[in-house]
């Protein structure tokens, strides 16, 4: 069975006349919508071509606490943790904790609101992996202070690029059963 995926979606956010005017007016609506649309073509294993296009409505909001309500947690913990992976792995550490430590408390600031079971298991998971990456970069920083020998280095660059390359990939199952 093969599969070949493009990558085509488009993103275009589409304002009411209404949304645009107070906007432009500096009294901007609570909430608005935007279209967002996405093509998938792929090749059966027959060899036939498909495409599937799906179109959704998804509001959009100005207020922090009706975004908050209306996230999936479990989503922003593992799009977080495999951003802040690839982050660390091109050795921007400042850049992996500043995504980490602002999704820790956006889903801080959600469970104190009381939304949903789910988002404590998903913070929990995102906690665990988060620490791991977050010691693998203290680490390569104090390494790189001391200018570690080459052979002890490579060999931690090693064990690390593995943690990093497994956090890149993470998996939604992973991130909840930790």
């Amino acid at each position: 069975y093969q599969r070949r995926v493009r990558d085509q979606t488009n993103l275009k956010p589409t304002i009411t006349s209404t949304a645009a005017a107070a906007a432009a007016a500096g009294d901007a609506p609570a909430c608005v919508e935007a279209r967002v649309q996405l093509q998938l073509s792929f090749t059966l294993a027959s060899g036939e071509q498909r495409m599937r296009v799906v179109t959704r409505r998804v509001p959009l909001s100005a207020d922090r606490v009706d975004c908050e309500a209306a996230m999936r947690g479990d989503v922003l913990a593992l799009e977080t943790l495999q951003r802040a992976a690839a982050h660390a792995h091109a050795r921007d550490y400042k850049a992996s904790r500043v995504a980490l430590i602002s999704a820790q408390r956006t889903l801080q600031r959600a469970m104190a609101n009381g939304i949903g079971d789910e988002l404590a298991t998903a913070y929990l998971g995102f906690v665990q992996h988060a620490e791991k990456l977050d010691g693998f970069m203290r680490e390569a920083e104090t390494l790189a202070a001391v200018a570690v020998a080459p052979s002890a280095g490579a060999q931690r660059d090693d064990d690390a690029s593995q943690s990093i390359l497994q956090t890149k990939s993470l998996s939604l199952r992973e991130l909840l059963a930790a």
